[in-house]
């Protein structure tokens, strides 16, 4: 009884140990943040961390571009996200100190237009339902076909 009730008590303590002593998930360390993670090109993402004090703006670059001001330490920049797809690094740098830093940013791939329903026209925005107009005439030759054959047929048969 004792050998079980160390077996189970030994495991129980490591673990326990392990998570008060902090090997448990590690914290996040001081730097840029982009959110969301994720992004299509031309979306535009939030870059936020912190500069030294003296520093009065911050540049954006690599997979999302912009730039912004420093205030009381810290800042917060929208970004343009670039067209390269892939999870790519977004660079940050404070001026005048330099101080760099890197976050990941997961570009997707862009989005391409769908017509739901309707063909898609051109651009001149001239809106016309044209999958309706489509059938409306397809309707109208098959009129015009059936009402051919019964004359062809009625002038056969009677004529």
């Amino acid at each position: 009884m004792r050998a079980i009730v160390r077996a189970g008590l030994l495991p129980g303590a490591v673990v326990c140990g392990a998570i008060v002593c902090g090997a448990g998930p590690g914290a996040r360390a001081a730097g840029p943040v982009v959110t969301p993670g994720r992004a299509r090109p031309g979306e535009t993402v939030v870059v936020s961390g912190t500069c030294p004090a003296g520093d009065r703006s911050v540049r954006v670059s690599g997979a999302a571009t912009g730039e912004g001001s420093v205030r009381d330490g810290r800042f917060r920049v929208e970004a343009k996200v670039a067209r390269e797809t892939g999870r790519r690094p977004v660079a940050v740098a404070c001026v005048p100190s330099g101080r760099a830093g890197k976050a990941p940013l997961e570009v997707r791939r862009p989005r391409r237009p769908r017509p739901h329903g309707w063909a898609m026209g051109g651009g001149d925005g001239f809106r016309v339902p044209w999958t309706s107009v489509a059938l409306v005439l397809v309707a109208g030759a098959a009129g015009t076909g059936a009402t051919a054959l019964v004359r062809s047929r009625f002038r056969r048969t009677r004529g």
